[in-house]
């Protein structure tokens, strides 16, 4: 996919059609991309301060994403859901006592958004 996600119309036959030239959503994009919400444009604008190289872009991306969500509790309970899955896993080779990895499996929470995206915010 190209670096945005969207493309421009034949600009002569949208002048024809509506006086001027539109924007029509990449044909490579999946078939229910949306901008819908809100904060979608932020999301968009946002996505580019998010280094594609870092270890944690997945993450990122998926955070950037739940935070312009309405009701994100779906997201946030799977990502701390495998935060505490991998944890759980690394505390057990460890050989952390049971009731021990529990206690600070309690103490877990979702990934937060990245700083530059809060600085961005403001």
């Amino acid at each position: 996919m190209p670096g945005n996600a969207e493309d421009h119309r034949d600009p002569a036959r949208d002048q024809q059609k509506a006086g001027g030239q539109k924007l029509r959503v990449n044909v490579a994009l999946q078939d229910d991309f949306s901008l819908n919400y809100t904060l979608s444009l932020y999301l968009i604008d946002t996505l580019a301060l998010i280094d594609p190289n870092s270890p944690n872009y997945a993450a990122d991306v998926m955070t950037l994403c739940e935070s312009i969500l309405e009701n994100p509790d779906t997201i946030l309970r799977r990502q701390l859901s495998k935060v505490k899955d991998e944890a759980m896993a690394a505390m057990k080779e460890e050989g952390v006592p049971y009731e021990e990895r529990i206690e600070r499996l309690e103490e877990l929470e979702y990934p937060k958004l990245p700083g530059v995206c809060v600085q961005h915010l403001q």
